[in-house]
């Protein structure tokens, strides 16, 4: 018993234990709970039972489990080399400090193992690999390509430019790419990524990466930045567009997927390479994504857009086509787009002036609960959950702007030092906005409480650094 409590005591350290906790500590879903024993994994897989295996490949094997009550799947390494620990071990990394609805989430990791065991949100509906390559005539909606392909711009965009030191995957792919019962989809596999401050992007690395998905310029040059993973998506926006397999394709002439593809878009001639599905479910955009690709897989790197201009495209593609170019009033359809994206509510996020009378008994002074020159804030119950509730008491064109701003911020935003914006009515001049109530009113008038005593000084170290982690993921 001893000396199996040794053996997990050096492999935690091993395993960068103590760092690994110290920044997992600082994800605002699990904390602490992040690092998980060894004996309860074995617990959750029935000894990882080979029944309980849903997935893997030469690297891993990957088992359903049950822990706290929650569905999970659980990576564990078939191999022990040091790479395999390395790529364990930056996946933790990198995973704890990303938070967003299209990237899969890390719930834990178990550093008692020679290689770490790392345990992810389960994901029920398998990969995008296997959706668009099953044996059947149809695969995938057209639309809904569109949208994954959106979404995984979305997961690449907040990567690259969303956070403090940029991440660069290094390997996306259709079989990184995991889809829920919704189709919606989450980037995985991130044993490859690299954090790569913005002083050192174009560094020269270890080439890594999948064949026919690889970025040429680096692979030749070994030079990493933000426009390997675009040149990797536009081969995936290829791979949507075409089902055919990247790294297998071969044309008459012996032509790759991504060349043969750029030299048919040229000659308009498209129609040869392109899945009948989308050729017969497509209205008109097939074209323009099919340009998207193309200039994600220029040769030259600083041809290639920036995700974040993908998104953009992509984004407004899918906004003209759901509402055929319709300027909504309040800008609500284009704010119904935005928030419908929030991971935790969804569309719920717009709600009736209906229900908001409701919660406030018709907005009474008596549910009045802050406020000032610009608007009043009214506390009210919206399934069973109390809120606080924002209306302007000016119809300016300036107020709609910054109701309308707050609204397009807000809910692309996710911290728990970030006020949560839970919902918006777009059916008065000036929409009203729902926030998660927050109690013990302001940090204020906290400090300017009417006494000789105030917060305690430990306590205001404490809130500066929540405010300045709020700040830094903001920036």
């Amino acid at each position: 018993m001893q000396r199996v409590k040794k053996m997990k005591d050096k492999f935690f350290k091993q395993n960068h234990g103590l760092l690994v906790q110290q920044l997992v500590s600082q994800n605002s879903d699990i904390g602490e709970r992040m690092i998980i024993t060894l004996e309860e994994l074995e617990k959750a897989t029935n000894n990882f039972d080979r029944s309980r295996v849903i997935g893997g490949g030469g690297h891993g094997i990957v088992f359903k489990g049950i822990i706290d009550l929650h569905v999970v799947a659980i990576k564990k390494s078939k191999i022990i080399v040091q790479r395999e620990i390395n790529e364990s071990i930056n996946e933790v990394v990198v995973l704890s400090q990303v938070n967003h609805r299209n990237v899969m989430k890390l719930l834990g990791c178990c550093l008692e193992a020679e290689v770490p065991l790392l345990v992810y949100e389960f994901i029920s509906n398998g990969t995008l690999c296997h959706h668009l390559h099953v044996e059947a005539s149809i695969s995938i909606p057209w639309d809904h390509r569109i949208r994954i392909a959106l979404e995984v711009a979305r997961a690449l965009s907040y990567l690259h430019s969303a956070i403090s030191i940029p991440i660069f995957h290094r390997d996306i792919k259709s079989s990184n790419i995991l889809l829920d019962d919704n189709l919606t989809a989450k980037v995985s596999d991130f044993g490859a990524s690299r954090h790569i401050p913005i002083d050192k992007i174009g560094v020269t690395i270890a080439v890594q990466g999948t064949i026919g998905y690889l970025d040429p310029m680096y692979y030749y040059t070994g030079r990493l930045t933000d426009k390997s993973d675009v040149f990797s998506f536009g081969v995936l926006l290829i791979e949507l567009l075409t089902r055919k397999k990247p790294y297998v394709y071969r044309s008459i002439d012996d032509d790759g997927l991504v060349s043969h593809f750029v030299s048919l878009l040229a000659e308009g001639n498209l129609v040869e390479i392109m899945d009948p599905q989308v050729i017969k479910e497509e209205d008109g955009d097939m074209h323009k994504v099919a340009t998207v690709a193309a200039m994600c897989t220029k040769l030259n790197s600083e041809d290639r857009p920036t995700m974040r201009e993908v998104e953009m495209i992509l984004e407004n593609l899918i906004v003209k086509k759901k509402y055929n170019g319709t300027k909504p009033r309040n800008h609500g359809l284009l704010l119904q787009q935005l928030v419908s994206h929030n991971g935790d509510i969804g569309e719920r996020m717009t709600i009736t002036l209906r229900d908001l009378e409701k919660a406030t008994n018709n907005f009474d002074k008596a549910r009045v609960i802050g406020g000032g020159g610009h608007g009043v804030v009214f506390k009210g119950i919206i399934d069973l959950k109390v809120m606080a509730i924002k209306k302007s008491r000016i119809t300016v064109e300036r107020e709609i702007n910054e109701f309308i701003n707050e609204v397009a911020i807000l809910s692309q935003v996710n911290h728990r030092n970030v006020v949560k914006l839970l919902g918006c009515c777009l059916e008065t001049k000036v929409p009203l906005l729902v926030y998660e109530f927050i109690s013990n009113g302001t940090l204020y008038q906290h400090l300017y409480v009417e006494g000789p005593m105030s917060l305690p000084w430990v306590d205001r170290i404490r809130i500066a650094l929540e405010v300045s982690r709020a700040l830094s993921y903001l920036h």
